[in-house]
């Protein structure tokens, strides 16, 4: 009776090891699909924001070593002088991916235009950004609400199907 207990007790411990094992394993496979030759960034492009136009331009370069340059234009242009504004100017950063796959960026320096006005800024989104092929999307929230913004790679397909519309 005794061995029959010890041969059950051995069994249960081992299954149980090997389940404990097995976990780790899943838990590497996770972990190595988040790695960036997973996550379908084009290195050395720009992505550009959709919707701009010749006064509101902001593209996104990123790069192999997981950095990356945001440029932005913007020319606010009202009824009344004084508030007009123009932002020009470009935020170093770098980026690293979480375990859901969201891209998120870290402002290492920002370099303004000559014609960029004081007192105006000019700041990263803190939003995930998650690629596919042919774009970039992250949510953009503001004084009009909250909303997406998806970036088109420069030279993709979906930039010469939009083009082509």
């Amino acid at each position: 009776m005794k061995k029959l207990l010890k041969l059950i007790a051995l069994v249960t411990l081992s299954a149980i090891l090997c389940l404990t094992f097995s976990s780790c394993r899943f838990v590497r496979k996770v972990a190595f699909k988040t790695e960036s030759s997973n996550i379908p960034i084009t290195y050395n492009k720009k992505y550009i924001r959709e919707g701009g136009s010749e006064t509101d331009v902001e593209t996104y370069t990123f790069y192999a070593n997981q950095t990356g340059v945001m440029e932005r234009y913007y020319f606010y242009d009202k009824s009344y002088p004084e508030f007009n504004y123009v932002l020009s100017g470009t935020v170093e950063f770098e980026w690293r991916i979480a375990t859901d796959g969201g891209v998120y960026l870290f402002e290492t320096k920002t370099q303004f235009n000559s014609h960029h006005t004081d007192g105006q800024t000019i700041s990263l989104t803190r939003s995930p950004c998650y690629f596919s092929e042919d774009f970039m999307v992250y949510t953009s929230s503001g004084q009009y609400g909250t909303g997406y913004r998806r970036c088109i790679l420069e030279g993709s397909s979906l930039e010469k199907a939009l083009k082509d519309k």
